[in-house]
C-alpha cells in the first residue's frame, strides 16, 4: 500500500500516510503530521488567523510540542494563509473521501 495524496498546493502537500493512517502536511518543506481528529482544531487555528488583521509582511510563531520536544517555527502572515489554504483543501478532500465511502456502502 502507497501513501494517498490528499491535496496539493504551490507550496505544500497532504498525504494520508499508509503506514499509520495519519495526515502528513507538509508546507514549506516542513512536515507536520496529523490525525484526523486534530484537523478541525488546526482549522479553526488558521481560520483565527485568517480573520486577524495584520501586515502580510508580520512574522508569526508557531509552536507544538513533538515526540523530541517543542519546536517553534516562523511564517509571515501571508505565509499562513497560504498554509490554512492547504489545511481547509485537505479538509475537504477527507470529508468527500467519507461521503464517497458512505454512498458505495449504500450502493452496495
Amino acid at each position: 500500500m502507497s501513501d494517498s495524496t490528499l491535496f496539493t498546493t504551490a507550496h505544500g502537500s497532504a498525504i494520508r500516510c499508509a503506514c499509520c493512517d495519519r495526515i502528513e502536511v507538509t508546507f514549506r518543506g516542513i512536515p507536520f503530521l496529523l490525525t484526523e481528529d486534530d484537523l478541525p482544531v488546526v482549522q479553526s487555528v488558521f481560520q483565527s488567523i485568517g480573520e486577524a488583521e495584520a501586515d502580510p509582511g508580520d512574522v508569526w510563531e508557531m509552536s507544538a510540542t513533538t515526540g523530541n520536544g517543542p519546536v517553534t517555527v516562523h511564517y509571515r502572515h501571508r505565509d499562513l494563509l497560504e498554509f490554512g489554504n492547504l489545511i481547509d483543501g485537505t479538509a475537504a478532500m477527507l470529508e468527500l473521501e467519507e461521503i464517497i465511502a458512505d454512498l458505495t456502502l449504500d450502493s452496495a
